[in-house]
């Protein structure tokens, strides 16, 4: 997105496409290409990040009732394994996530996530 308005907008621009961009044209359509790729990724941004994380407030929230101590016990499994046996909040909270005790998503989708925050958050 950045690159294509970058170009686009140095050809408006530019007086003598024969010469060189100034740092005058440089600079605006640079400043210009900022504007246009924030405006249009971070929304986009927000949405994946409301996608991954819809579900572990609940998870963290079951770990932290299951174990009030927070003391974890190292279970044996292979690297990177989910810990499903231990004590600890994460292993807790993964348990809850790979049983199901979990309520559904909170979104069912990226269009649905995008609306409904625009609902209740509005569009700014």
């Amino acid at each position: 997105v950045m690159v294509s308005t970058n170009e686009y907008l140095r050809e408006v621009l530019e007086f003598d496409p024969t010469k060189p961009p100034d740092l005058k044209t440089s600079l605006l359509a640079g400043s210009g290409a900022g504007m246009v790729a924030a405006a249009v990724t971070t929304p986009l941004d927000r949405v994946k990040t409301r996608l991954q994380t819809q579900r572990m407030g609940e998870a963290i929230a079951i770990a932290l009732q299951e174990n009030q101590n927070l003391a974890c016990e190292k279970t044996g499994g292979a690297a990177g394994a989910p810990s499903v046996g231990g004590s600890c909040p994460k292993a807790v909270a993964e348990r809850a996530m790979m049983t199901g005790s979990i309520g559904s998503p909170k979104y069912g989708g990226l269009s649905d996530a995008f609306h409904s925050i625009v609902r209740e958050e509005g569009s700014a």
